[in-house]
């Protein structure tokens, strides 16, 4: 009976991944099946693991050598090469350049050395990427798409000898583009429809024929109709027949490869049609080379799939996992460079009689709490999570907290930094630098905002997170045996009674930890909270009629988003309070511990304020509210007293 029971509740937790959509289930299938680890990880199960933060992680020594001769050549090249302003205006690195930054090692900053490569570390290959964004955002794109998600990665790390001995050498001399993103899939490869279609020959795959669009992909095309990358890593779906991709429902059939494709290949169309052919354009980030390429009926070798069959979509979590990292990189660098400008232009700026530094609405909000405090923990957090990238230890959570975090408080501190500079912030740098010097806030302004979007948004990876974080309740939830309920009920029970002796820091600093420690064990109680009710509404799905199931399943974790946003940011803010502690005390210098304990005393008010929310919040009545927008009940407001164009661009 108690077998049938835990086969019923499995059923059930799959019909609630289901209800999710598609997507989440194959990234439930095709992540990576291990826990994560970590401080984070721990904090789930309401342990303070301070000995995995404390003492800071140890650095590469040979690889922080490499990185400073190369930050030293990069200063001069831009100095002596590259005019952000100009090459803003054109919309293009100058080709010449191109040359210049694969003598310099640029296109090849992670692979070994015994392949080629400069063989940098993850941290030091972030410290590189944040040099590239401070002086000119767009060059930092081209080396990181290349460098993280381009075709190098995917060859270096799951290749063959032949495939690296084949495609590494000119791969280390000429970025590359990395294709996932379709008309219809952003972070939901369900909906992929770009395929491989397997050619057979006496029962036997010879090679595969690729059809479809891809969007979005960096370094694909130099100019309109002329592609920059030589080769392209192209991500499918891996078929018999064309028709599976509407007809087959079971993901667990879905097969994705990750195929090398050289831009020269027949059929790999980056021209005649306007929708591929022509640069996309945006906003912001003038000068990266984007564009919608085009695959018809495109052959690949065999010795084109890397990994193997079914590997597609894995390699590409892998690849977006240290992208995160970089993301994290450039927006801590963004930030320093932006709060920079904010401080200089406040210090000068004089209002009535004094400088705008000493206002406080100046000063002490905007450059203190919201700008230095915040950047201390944002390059706390960014460097633990490539350290421990380097330790091989797992880093999925930190990447990703890091990313999210750095991201959100970086575009705070932009948008202060244009706030702070008033009119001539908003002005373009080109028009205002013609009457004096200024700072370019509004080049910063543009390139930063697709931070919180690229490699996966905010709002994805927020929930990502508590999810992989709630892994480890998984015995419960579904099949588990009696034994490793046990040892789970007995791991819990002693990191509630178990006492974490706090590490050795400044006595500023030892409140805070102090903090963190009662605070986890909250936090991990709200978790098993959430936890234990969705188990009673999953055991009360098989009682009751189809409409009170759509009413249950509502009020699931999986579907409550906004209490997933705030253990998303509890568990976050716990993280940096941690790792800056630790970074503060790592420098040694009363300065660190000034701007750690400015952080955690912020971060200690956003604790309590998000553990407040649980209880006390009106998400039941703004979801009312957002039903209401399906029904166009508010449409008689909205569109009132405007010319609504949606309707005149005919977007519905």
């Amino acid at each position: 009976m108690a077998t049938k029971e835990a086969a019923e509740r499995k059923n059930l937790m799959t019909e609630q991944i289901k209800k999710l959509g598609k997507g989440v289930q194959i990234a439930d299938e095709q992540g990576d099946k291990k826990l994560v680890e970590g401080f984070m990880a721990d904090a789930f199960k309401g342990k303070a693991s301070f000995d995995e933060v404390f003492p800071w992680p140890e650095r590469s020594l040979k690889s922080a050598k490499k990185a400073e001769e190369l930050l030293k050549a990069l200063d001069k090249f831009f100095r002596e090469k590259v005019n952000p302003d100009l090459t803003d205006e054109s919309r293009d690195i100058p080709f010449e350049l191109f040359g210049d930054m694969a003598d310099m090692g640029m296109f090849r900053l992670k692979i070994p050395e015994e392949l080629g490569g400069l063989s940098l570390s993850q941290t030091d290959y972030g410290r590189v990427i944040s040099y590239l964004t401070s002086y000119y955002g767009p060059m930092a794109i081209l080396v990181s798409a290349d460098n993280t998600i381009g075709c190098k990665f995917p060859v270096w790390k799951y290749g063959t000898k032949e495939q690296k001995d084949k495609y590494l050498p000119e791969l280390m001399r000429w970025p590359s583009g990395f294709c996932f993103t379709e008309r219809n899939v952003g972070s939901d490869p369900a909906r992929m429809e770009t395929y491989a279609l397997r050619v057979k020959e006496n029962g036997k795959t010879i090679g595969y024929c690729i059809t479809g669009q891809k969007e979005y992909t960096t370094n694909a095309v130099l100019t309109d109709n002329v592609p920059l990358a030589k080769f392209l890593s192209v991500v499918v779906r891996i078929v018999d027949n064309p028709s599976e991709i509407q007809t087959e429902k079971d993901v667990k059939k879905f097969c994705f490869g990750l195929f090398i494709v050289p831009t020269s290949s027949k059929g790999v169309n980056v021209g005649e049609r306007l929708d591929v052919g022509l640069r996309n354009e945006f906003f912001g980030m003038h000068g990266i080379y984007n564009a919608n390429p085009l695959f018809e009926n495109v052959w690949a070798n065999p010795d084109q799939l890397i990994g193997g069959e079914g590997n597609g979509f894995r390699i590409s979590l892998q690849a977006l996992n240290t992208g995160r990292m970089a993301i994290a990189s450039s927006c801590v660098s963004i930030a320093k460079q932006c709060f920079s400008g904010s401080q200089n232009y406040a210090e000068k700026r004089v209002q009535w009689g004094t400088p705008i530094i000493d206002k406080e609405l100046i000063g002490t909000e905007k450059l203190a709490r919201q700008g230095l405090c915040y950047i201390f923990a944002m390059d706390a957090m960014t460097n633990y999570a490539s350290l421990r990238f380097d330790s091989g230890k797992d880093s999925r959570l930190e990447a990703t907290s890091s990313k999210v975090f750095s991201s959100e408080k970086m575009w705070m501190i932009v948008d202060n930094n244009v706030q702070i500079h008033g009119g001539i912030g908003y002005e373009t740098h080109k028009s205002s630098s013609r009457r004096r010097k200024v700072f370019p806030a509004d080049r910063f302004f543009r390139d930063a905002r697709p931070n919180r979007i690229f490699e996966g948004s905010t709002q994805i990876l927020s929930q990502w997170l508590v999810g992989e974080g709630m892994k480890f309740l998984k015995p419960f939830a579904q099949m588990g045996t009696w034994k490793e309920k046990f040892l789970l009920l007995c791991e819990l029970t002693v990191n509630r009674i178990n006492f974490v002796r706090i590490p050795d820091v400044p006595r500023p600093l030892r409140k805070h930890l102090k903090f963190v420690r009662r605070k986890v064990r909250k936090f991990s109680n709200r978790v098993l909270f959430f936890a234990a009710r969705d188990m009673v509404f999953l055991a009360l799905q098989s009682l009751v009629d189809k409409e009170d199931k759509k009413k249950l399943a509502r009020e699931m974790l999986t579907s409550r988003q906004l209490t997933l946003w705030r253990l998303f940011w509890i568990a976050s803010y716990l993280s940096a309070m941690v790792v800056s502690c630790s970074r503060a005390v790592h420098f040694g210098a009363d300065s660190a511990v000034e701007m750690a304990d400015g952080f955690c005393s912020e971060a200690r008010l956003c604790i309590d304020n998000l553990f407040r929310e649980f209880y006390r919040n009106n998400d039941r009545k703004m979801r009312r509210i957002a039903d209401g927008l399906k029904e166009d009940r508010y449409a008689w407001f909205i569109h009132s007293d405007i010319l609504p164009l949606i309707d005149q661009l005919n977007l519905k």
